[in-house]
């Protein structure tokens, strides 16, 4: 006589999910649903095009406020310098053109100007 197998035994378990981060579809998650209105939406979609972009969705909220400090202060230096030092640079490289055209370091830029 053979044993008798329960039903119960050989159903595979369930995995079971912690926290709420696993369900995305949630219907209280706002995340994944377009909101109302052209800009909002316009908005919206920068923001979930950039999220999956650069893989800021993977992020804990935490970790994308870091990542995105350090891109603003990177991004200010930088429209900073430009605003700063870019004048500077571009008469630099003015006065090298006009080195290299004409090699004469003494010519002045109005004479440069008029035989051109």
């Amino acid at each position: 006589m053979s044993p008798r197998k329960s039903s119960k035994s050989q159903q595979p378990a369930k995995p079971t999910r912690v926290g709420t981060r696993t369900n995305p579809r949630n219907p209280g998650d706002l995340s994944v649903v377009p909101p109302e209105g052209t800009l909002k939406r316009f908005l919206w979609e920068k923001r979930v095009w950039v999220e999956a972009t650069f893989a800021l969705s993977m992020l804990e909220p935490w970790e994308k406020i870091i990542v995105l400090t350090v891109f603003l202060i990177a991004s200010g230096l930088l429209v900073t310098s430009i605003y700063l030092y870019f004048p500077q640079h571009l008469s630099f490289i003015r006065r090298r053109a006009l080195f290299y055209i004409f090699g004469d370091d003494k010519l002045s830029t109005t004479t440069a100007s008029t035989e051109l």
